[in-house]
């Protein structure tokens, strides 16, 4: 079974660089298009999945599904908010909101089709857990433990 634990880790330099660009993309679109146009897949061009990878279940027999810990389309709407509020620190509060919460953990796929359908989770955090003061990992585990043959405990965390 092919793991993604043997890929190559990227450095925090290069991630801080990478998410710069990316809150200038982001703030681009917000100047110049008011944020029409984005896709939340737009992100991958310049931190590509595998960059953003920081832990994998290692269960044995299990089919396994990229989930990122806040969905894409949640965390770049919450970017273009404070963008909006034409704030000084807009720039330094996104590659911070970026650097918290964009990040892609290989799980359980019967994890991942409850988190996205049973639950309701595809695009948006549970109750109560809101950006930008979650713990980036609360849908992660609340959907390990709505299935009871998968263990969170069994998820190998790179960070």
């Amino acid at each position: 079974m092919a793991t993604w634990s043997n890929r190559k880790l990227i450095s925090k330099t290069e991630r801080r660089l990478r998410i710069k660009i990316l809150t200038d993309l982001i703030h681009s679109y917000h100047v110049h298009l008011g944020g029409r146009g984005w896709h939340s897949r737009l992100s991958d061009v310049i931190l590509f999945n595998d960059m953003l990878v920081v832990g994998e279940d290692l269960s044995e027999g299990i089919s396994k599904q990229r989930e990122h810990v806040v969905p894409c389309k949640l965390l770049f709407e919450e970017c273009f908010k404070i963008f909006e509020q034409k704030k000084e620190s807009a720039k330094v509060e996104v590659e911070s909101l970026l650097d918290k919460y964009l990040k892609v953990v290989i799980i359980d796929e019967r994890v991942s089709k409850v988190i996205d359908t049973t639950l309701g989770l595809k695009t948006s955090m549970p109750e109560g857990h809101d950006l930008p003061n979650c713990s980036p990992y609360c849908r992660i585990n609340i959907g390990y433990s709505s299935v009871s043959e998968s263990s969170y405990n069994n998820i190998v965390w790179f960070e």
